[in-house]
């Protein structure tokens, strides 16, 4: 038909990464485990699964020191679980010995979940990030929790972990006795093991919704922990529901789902959600503080300024709006001052050979 699609090669080969090794083995991994956290938590990276990768390789080399400090960072490095579950998958890709999960490998992921009590939102976040991002990657948290054995004394981990591994007896608690013991503690009013409880039910309770109104209600009084995700499919097509989303949408979430609140006329001209979208795009101190990359940016105008979009799963068309079009171009200029320069020349070098 004249029409061709092309994806991404994915990452798996290890000789992409010779120089990690060579590094490695020339006994300076730990500059590498330190490299990998900057350009992560300094937002220098459009896309994490680079860095994903490269820690996977730092994290399963035979150098103990570099893999304890690239264990230790696995929590600035992947900071929600699809990180998590990205890294697990690479990790098994470039081990060479098998996908088996070693000691090291068992306690550095038990420990991504156990770190969350010392982030600011606590076990609460965790919860919440759990049940937003599900599975990625083959991957679900049930299963993670049976490949690693976690183990935990906090009470309101150990209930999450009950809560993904009932029904399958993965549990060696029982959680309904120690869930009653609790209950009857003092301060179990505000602790975050009944911070957790009613956060699950929560998203249950959204999981069931079939009312769009009904939705709304709870989008609003519950962010920002409702997020489009905890969405039933059926509703993802309401305006009402995404007029709710769209007033607590995190700056990244808002770039990415600019085509579909303009294919449900959420940014007409002169619009709450056109004025909305345009103060928090051109607002410098939310693009830092979201580490948007420019590169993101340009791609997202490229995108929206088409008007509709590729994407196998959906198709959708809309009118293009030129304020929010602008604004894109705005952030763009105002993200390229965000990042250093390298001070270094590079050559792109493009093989046009017959294969």
């Amino acid at each position: 038909s004249g029409t061709y699609h092309t994806d991404e090669i994915e990452l798996t080969c290890r000789e992409n990464v010779g120089c990690i090794d060579r590094l490695i083995s020339k006994g300076e991994g730990l500059k590498v485990v330190e490299t990998i956290r900057e350009f992560s938590i300094e937002g220098k990276a459009c896309k994490a699964t680079p860095i994903i990768f490269a820690l996977s390789i730092c994290c399963r080399c035979n150098d103990h020191k570099t893999k304890d400090a690239a264990y230790k960072i696995l929590s600035d490095v992947c900071r929600i679980p699809t990180h998590l579950f990205e890294f697990i998958k690479y990790c098994q890709d470039v081990n060479p010995n098998g996908d088996g999960w070693g000691r090291a490998h068992r306690k550095g992921v038990s420990m991504w979940y156990e770190n969350y009590r010392n982030k600011k939102g606590g076990i609460p976040l965790l919860a919440f990030h759990m049940t937003k991002y599900k599975s990625r990657f083959g991957f679900t948290h049930r299963d993670v929790f049976r490949l690693c054995h976690i183990k935990t004394d906090n009470d309101a981990l150990g209930y999450l972990v009950y809560h993904f591994c009932r029904n399958q007896n993965q549990t060696d608690i029982n959680w309904s006795e120690h869930l009653e013991l609790a209950k009857q503690k003092e301060g179990f009013e505000q602790s975050e093991l009944k911070k957790v409880i009613d956060l699950l039910q929560v998203f249950d309770d959204a999981k069931n919704c079939h009312n769009e109104e009904m939705m709304k209600r709870m989008i609003l009084e519950h962010h920002p922990y409702l997020v489009r995700e905890h969405v039933p499919t059926e509703l993802l097509n309401s305006k009402k529901v995404w007029e709710a989303l769209m007033r607590f949408m995190p700056m990244t979430a808002m770039i990415r789902n600019l085509g579909k609140m303009s294919s449900l006329d959420l940014l007409e001209s002169d619009s709450f959600g056109e004025g909305l979208t345009v103060d928090k795009l051109t607002s410098k101190e939310l693009l830092k503080t979201a580490m948007v990359h420019p590169i993101t940016l340009l791609v997202a105008k490229k995108a929206y300024s088409k008007g509709q979009s590729e994407s196998k799963k959906q198709r959708l068309n809309w009118q293009v709006n030129p304020k929010v079009r602008d604004a894109l171009k705005e952030a763009f200029y105002v993200t390229i001052n965000h990042v250093e320069t390298t001070g270094k020349r590079y050559l792109l070098a493009i093989c046009m050979n017959g294969s």
